[in-house]
């Protein structure tokens, strides 16, 4: 059984690698040749028709949910369409690092500005004295939640949580990206959930006075 497993993925592996080299041929032609196409879609569309396969192969993309293979099809084209497809943004790494970086900052304030507010829930402060301060606090917080929400429901920005953890699953070049880890997530996803209702019941308390 275990020999047969290994047949396997040696076989898989195998036209993996011839499937990717037709297409780097197929790409490279194009490019030298200066063929252009518009847009992504377009291209896969193309490509699968040349070399006989279904288009969605190539437009996959990878996800830390699927197979390892899942989603190289789509890394190869990546490769190729600042070079195809006109008006299509050659964004280098450095500036994806950068963009991930001010992400990551982002979401290190929202999880500090939680943290905050927790330590003052923990201070044992009088109702009167407190009440005020926090209720204001945790009313920026979940406003930042709100319109991290928004961000993440909007169409084009690929920004995507997956098992707690937030990634760009639809990056420019390359595979998806991890930006925070689960826990800078969690306090946002406390608050999604209604677990982090803490905010809730004190904006209550503040509208009721």
């Amino acid at each position: 059984m275990i020999k047969a497993n290994a047949n396997l993925e040696k076989s898989q592996a195998s036209q993996l690698g011839a499937t990717l080299k037709r297409m780097d041929e197929t790409l490279s032609e194009w490019v030298s040749i200066k063929r252009t196409f518009s847009s992504v879609s377009k291209l896969a569309t193309v490509l699968a028709d040349t070399l006989g396969y279904d288009r969605s192969l190539f437009l996959a993309k990878p996800h830390p949910k699927k197979p390892l293979n899942h989603g190289k099809h789509r890394l190869l084209i990546n490769k190729y369409a600042g070079q195809l497809i006109p008006g299509m943004p050659k964004v280098t790494y450095e500036v994806l690092e950068r963009q991930l970086k001010e992400n990551q900052r982002q979401l290190s304030m929202i999880e500090d500005a939680y943290k905050a507010g927790l330590r003052r829930t923990s201070i044992g402060q009088s109702e009167t004295s407190s009440n005020g301060p926090q209720a204001s606090f945790f009313y920026e917080f979940e406003q930042t939640c709100l319109v991290l929400q928004k961000i993440l429901q909007h169409p084009n920005t690929g920004l995507e949580i997956i098992e707690g953890e937030l990634y760009d699953a639809a990056p420019i070049v390359g595979d998806i990206v991890l930006i925070s880890q689960a826990q800078s997530c969690k306090p946002f996803l406390d608050w999604q959930s209604g677990k982090g209702n803490l905010a809730r019941k004190l904006l209550s308390a503040d509208n009721a006075e």
